[in-house]
């Protein structure tokens, strides 16, 4: 994925005796991006407020946990409150059993879009020499966010393939990605 956005809906609850005006602000790692890193709220006693924030994970950034923070302020600093961002792949793949014995085969591949947006893309499957995909490419389309679609890949193997050869299934959704 080129980049990822994430739109964070941060909630004021005033609990006070009066009202408060605030404004939180996004503390992001390094080379991140803030779409909208900070906003303000003036929230009445008793009432609460969403104050909408987003930033961007950059394409190319690796898997795991990232730190950031919310910055509060009321005048000056009030209280960081720190955040976990777990970044992973947009996209997971499960690819089936070939089947037991080498000859004709039907390989379900499961795509699953883990991103916000839809996907397009194309299943690619690089096979061995002396192998046969009957449709090396298929095109995946408006895969939406959270779908998981299974993709059924028609090939014929053979164990007659080389020690530098590999079988892989590949979804490509341009662009690089």
């Amino acid at each position: 994925v080129d980049a990822l956005a994430l739109d964070l809906g941060e909630n004021v609850a005033n609990r006070r005796d009066g009202s408060i005006a605030c404004t939180v602000r996004l503390s992001l790692p390094e080379g991140w991006k803030a779409a909208r890193g900070e906003a303000s709220a003036n929230v009445p006693k008793g009432e609460r407020n969403s104050l909408p924030l987003s930033f961007v994970v950059p394409g190319g950034e690796g898997s795991g946990f990232r730190d950031a923070k919310l910055v509060v302020a009321e005048g000056g600093p009030v209280k960081e409150i720190p955040l976990r961002i777990l970044v992973r792949p947009a996209l997971a793949m499960e690819v089936g059993p070939l089947g037991r014995e080498p000859g004709p085969a039907a390989v379900t591949v499961r795509v699953t879009n883990r991103s916000l947006k839809p996907l397009d893309g194309v299943l690619r499957l690089r096979v061995p020499a002396s192998w046969k995909a009957a449709a090396p490419e298929v095109q995946v389309a408006d895969l939406k966010a959270g779908e998981t679609r299974e993709v059924k890949c028609d090939l014929e193997w053979s164990a007659a393939w080389k020690p530098d050869e590999t079988a892989v299934a590949e979804f490509d959704a341009g662009g690089g990605r």
